[in-house]
């Protein structure tokens, strides 16, 4: 069985967990939820080959955390970037992306 990985990345607070959690629940999570939530397995679903699960890992941003940020994303086939405002957008350019 083929695992397609995603690594969610982003700046502190811009929605990874809540964006994570709401696909998860398929409902929008207005709740507060744990800072960095735990890898997520899905199953295969309709549309997609029976064979291929997908795995979701939350990433923290803080400085301390940022070998294992790198070490995450090596082992990523998808990285999502989040942002939620114009500084973090702009940081995707200009931090996230190099």
């Amino acid at each position: 069985m083929a695992t397609v990985r995603i690594c969610v990345c982003g700046d502190e607070a811009c929605g990874k967990s809540s964006l994570i959690t709401s696909l998860v629940k398929d409902v929008f999570v207005t709740t507060k939820i744990q800072s960095v939530l735990p890898q997520i397995t899905l199953p295969p679903t309709i549309g997609t080959p029976e064979n291929v699960t997908t795995t979701i890992v939350d990433t923290s941003s803080l400085p301390q955390e940022r070998d294992n940020l790198r070490k995450e994303i090596r082992k990523s086939n998808v990285i999502l970037l989040v942002y939620s405002d114009h500084y973090s957008y702009e940081r995707v350019a200009l931090f996230w992306m190099p």
